[in-house]
């Protein structure tokens, strides 16, 4: 039996690139680990405002708590 991953809070923060310039953003999210609250964010943005990952830089990852 493998030891099951717990959910943790996690704030990400980077910025978005567009037409009018590069713009900052704030998340607050949970994830499994630092790796896929990033892989949350580029999925988040990509799914919902159709954002291309290249465009998305993502700064800083910090758990919270």
């Amino acid at each position: 039996m493998g030891s099951a991953k717990k959910l943790e809070n996690f704030e990400v923060k980077g910025t978005i690139k567009t037409k009018e310039g590069q713009k900052p953003f704030l998340r607050k999210l949970k994830a499994f680990g630092e790796k896929n609250a990033s892989e949350r964010i580029l999925t988040f943005f990509g799914s919902q405002n159709k954002i291309k990952r290249r465009d998305i830089t993502i700064g800083e990852v910090k758990k919270l708590g």
